[in-house]
């Protein structure tokens, strides 16, 4: 990935070279992040217009599985990281120092 994609969260990047979606500002990045970590969670709509491409999906996906609850919920299933909450933890607890 690269910088001028704004793409925090690498939404798209599978791996094998696949740089992952681009979003025209940084703030549309971020709000595509958060939207993508709602369509995990929650089951209402975002209130602004959707700009994660792959919202649909995880929302339809989600809905069907049950919404995630807890961080560690997002273990296996966000980018497919077996230890996501605990790298979430992690980076939480140093921004605490």
């Amino acid at each position: 990935m690269h910088p001028d994609q704004n793409n925090f969260c690498g939404l798209g990047t599978t791996g094998k070279g696949v740089k992952g979606a681009r979003f025209a500002t940084a703030r549309d990045g971020v709000r595509a992040h958060i939207q993508h970590l709602l369509a995990y969670c929650s089951r209402n709509m975002p209130k602004n217009r959707v700009v994660d491409p792959r919202y649909s999906l995880v929302h339809k996906i989600r809905l069907e599985r049950g919404m995630i609850t807890r961080w560690y919920g997002l273990n296996g299933t966000w980018a497919m990281g077996a230890n996501y909450c605990e790298k979430i933890m992690t980076i939480y607890v140093e921004m605490l120092e």
